[in-house]
């Protein structure tokens, strides 16, 4: 793993916005159930949209940068927790390869990173912002903890599809890209709907008591940390906690380590 690639730049900012989202297109998915053992990319067993690159992205792995079509079940890349700051090797759960008519290029250390709309890459100011959503003059984060300044941001829609891929990685569910190995969530893998991703499979109660799903259960948003929900059954018993992104957090993976 080559440190030395991965430092801040200077603050020359251009800009380059162009054209609007609609979200990444999948082909011929499958809802198919990945199998963690087999270490091959499965069909996208994720509903919605897409969170991916495309081949070639870097990947900062135990064993150096590896291209993301590379990665598969068992490896160990490096993940951090942007909210208590720990970075630690992690192991990637499942790979997938998906299909996208569009795309975002974001130029970051003279570097062009090529994702699709709604991947998230973390923004101290903005926390998870999508690619889209990105602008040039934000501040990215690093893998040895610096900052680097985003330099152009374009959107481009293809007439043919392209392959992209993403994975999912334990725990902090964050992975780190390109040569100057920037944070980005993994979003949208094995994700469980959120009264944010899907408020018509939920009913917001009076009184700021959350949200109540069609299975009875009661969301509600974390009030010390705020970055995901409590969800309890209909005895009150808190049974887990989902981030934003639908991804499980407790008790698979505590995001936060001191939770209960």
């Amino acid at each position: 793993m080559d440190n030395g690639n991965w430092r801040t730049v200077g603050s020359t900012i251009l800009s380059g916005i162009v054209g609007v989202g609609y979200g990444c297109l999948l082909a011929g998915l499958q809802n198919s159930h990945p199998n963690k053992s087999s270490g091959s990319a499965t069909s996208s067993p994720c509903d919605g949209t897409a969170t991916c690159f495309v081949a070639g992205t870097l990947i900062a792995t135990e064993n150096g940068s590896l291209p993301i079509e590379q990665i598969t079940a068992g490896m160990l890349v490096y993940a951090t927790d942007p909210d208590t700051g720990e970075t630690e090797l992690k192991e990637v759960v499942n790979s997938f390869v998906r299909e996208s008519s569009e795309l975002v290029h974001i130029t970051v250390n003279g570097e062009e990173i090529t994702a699709t709309p709604t991947h998230p890459f973390w923004v101290p100011q903005k926390g998870w912002t999508d690619a889209i959503d990105l602008r040039a003059g934000d501040r990215i984060q690093l893998l040895n903890g610096e900052y680097v300044i985003i330099e152009q941001v374009q959107h481009e829609l293809l007439e043919t599809p392209v392959t992209a891929y993403n994975f999912e990685v334990e725990d902090y569910h964050t992975y780190y890209v390109s040569g100057s190995a920037i944070l980005v969530h993994n979003a949208n893998c094995g994700k469980q709907a959120t009264p944010k991703s899907n408020p018509d499979q939920f009913t917001k109660m009076r009184g700021g008591q959350g949200y109540k799903g069609r299975d009875g259960n009661l969301w509600k948003v974390d009030r010390l940390h705020k970055d995901h929900y409590d969800v309890s059954n209909s005895k009150g018993e808190k049974i887990r906690e989902v981030d934003f992104f639908g991804n499980q957090i407790w008790p698979d993976g505590p995001k936060n380590k001191n939770k209960r």
